[in-house]
């Protein structure tokens, strides 16, 4: 599960089996939404009143209205789990970063219609992706069973 921050006063936060939850009075009630999957939704980022969930088997749902209401995204840009979910907001828009299980980075200028890859940073997956600006910020990598740390990758696209 995850949780992000929308604006002064909404949260979303992600769950088991296709589950969204959504509270606009800073987590005094909440909203439940069921996505059209039964997969588990890990991850969640907002920026402005754009969300991004994203789980295994590429799952990807995109909110334009702070989670009140979500839309699949149109296109994958992998076939694998989709691990790592940032959306930072740019001078015309937003732009959407995913990681996925293989160790592969994409962003998207087009909330998910169509996609870039950075190309693969890591043999293991994507474990958490923070952009401070629409050019920079930080993905990092699991390391394989049996180490401890992880792996960080900085953008400057």
């Amino acid at each position: 599960t995850s949780i992000a921050k929308t604006d002064i006063d909404s949260f979303v936060v992600t769950g088991n089996n296709g589950l969204v939850a959504v509270s606009f009075d800073a987590g005094a009630t909440w909203s439940s939404t069921q996505l059209q999957t039964d997969t588990d939704v890990a991850k969640v980022s907002c920026s402005d009143l754009v969300c991004v969930v994203c789980g295994d088997g590429g799952l990807l749902y995109i909110s334009s209205d702070a989670g009140s209401t979500w839309e699949a995204s149109l296109s994958k840009p992998t076939v694998g789990d989709i691990s790592a979910v940032s959306v930072v907001t740019t001078e015309t828009a937003y732009r959407v970063y995913v990681g996925d299980s293989s160790g592969n980075l994409f962003y998207s200028e087009d909330l998910g219609v169509s996609w870039v890859s950075q190309g693969r940073k890591s043999t293991l997956p994507i474990a958490d992706i923070f952009m401070i600006t629409d050019h920079s910020g930080w993905a990092s990598g699991a390391l394989p069973t049996g180490t401890t740390g992880s792996l960080l990758f900085q953008s400057n696209i």
